[in-house]
């Protein structure tokens, strides 16, 4: 059960601000007009997203990629 914790929690970690690089938006839209960079962390605002397009411009490395995710796990979608 430990074990389950802290996957969690570092899972979780960049979206609960303990990442430098986070943003959170509740338009995903957003994203396109962000300047990303290697290692940033985009959380969605969970909801439900009808005739969305999220576009971002950014290079991420195998070491800092950067990374879409929802706020919370199954918490977005896009439909």
């Amino acid at each position: 059960m430990k074990k389950l914790h802290a996957a969690f929690l570092l899972l979780m970690m960049p979206c609960l601000g303990l990442s430098a690089s986070v943003r959170t938006t509740s338009y995903p839209a957003s994203v396109r007009k962000m300047n990303l960079q290697p290692g940033d962390t985009v959380c969605i605002a969970d909801g439900i997203y009808s005739d969305v397009r999220v576009r971002f411009l950014g290079h991420g490395t195998p070491e800092a990629p950067i990374v879409l995710r929802a706020k919370t796990p199954g918490g977005v979608t896009f439909a």
